[in-house]
């Protein structure tokens, strides 16, 4: 509650999920905001990852495993993607399993598995009647707005028009001869990844944008603008070197960050992650 209050008039979650994923929650919450996680973290580790599992195998921590006791949160950070990502814990499970959950991820985390069954224990365990399950999943269904992180691309993008004159597609390679005909692409669809990094966010002609649409770039198409994309990426680390490396780093190159050889280590990891949504999820491939 005492994040919520925080956030309440301050523009809700939309705010927060910003100011979190930048590393930019102010100092007078980042308490409050420790002993949230901690409380998440130990709720997490000490009821579902427990028990997950305990009917079939009569052990406790069956499926997933991590160490005990809990790693101590050090002080003196942020709190951010990062920081819960090298400070919260690990956790391991069987590399049978990981293939299963890998393979099958998609009903596991769906609105026809998790989200709707919770939505329904929601509504059941409510006694007054006012919880439905269709408000519920609503609510679980609901994405912060993140609008500020493409204005931010946009203008970049923008001030290298000023000294420029142009930029180029990056999927066609054609030219973008004025601010208005750009566009701001997701590499990876916001309706898929739910993510608005910069390196994420990359300059397209409007025609082509719109005939991309959900789609995945396919392996070939990644390959051959492979240049372009990575100029771009050094652009936007020229331009905003912070917020691209903290974004990156999560999402791409994981917690070693921006060493020597970054860029190609970080497209790799981009075309990993599209051949698994096309031929493992089942998204469709997009070529020109």
């Amino acid at each position: 509650m005492p994040v919520i209050d925080y956030y309440r008039d301050r523009g809700g979650v939309s705010v927060f999920y910003n100011d979190y994923t930048r590393g930019s929650i102010p100092e007078e919450i980042q308490p409050a905001l420790r002993t949230l996680v901690k409380e998440i973290r130990s709720t997490i580790t000490a009821m579902p990852m427990k028990h997950l599992g305990y009917s079939q195998s009569k052990e406790h921590y069956s499926v997933f495993d991590c160490p005990r006791p809990l790693y101590r949160l050090p002080k003196g950070r942020p709190v951010d993607r990062l920081y819960l990502i090298e400070n919260a814990g690990r956790f391991s499970l069987s590399r049978d399993l990981c293939t299963i959950f890998e393979y099958f991820g998609s009903f596991i985390s769906g609105e026809e598995c998790l989200l709707k069954k919770w939505a329904a224990f929601t509504a059941a365990a409510d006694k007054t009647g006012t919880v439905t399950e269709e408000c519920m999943l609503s609510l679980l269904a609901r994405t912060p707005t993140t609008e500020r992180a493409i204005a931010d691309a946009r203008g970049i993008y923008r001030s290298v028009f000023a000294e420029e004159g142009r930029l180029t597609c990056v999927w066609s390679g054609r030219s973008i001869q004025s601010p208005d005909a750009m566009h701001i692409d997701h590499v990876l669809p916001f309706s898929v990844w739910k993510n608005n990094d910069l390196w994420n966010l990359l300059p397209a002609l409007g025609p082509v944008n719109a005939d991309k649409r959900d789609r995945i770039p396919g392996r070939l198409l990644l390959e051959s603008r492979r240049e372009c994309i990575t100029d771009y990426w050094d652009l936007l680390h020229d331009h905003a070197p912070r917020p691209f490396e903290r974004e990156i780093g999560v999402s791409l190159l994981g917690t070693q960050g921006l060493q020597s050889g970054w860029q190609d280590a970080a497209f790799e990891r981009l075309v990993e992650t599209c051949t698994y949504l096309t031929d493992v999820r089942g998204y469709a491939a997009w070529a020109i």
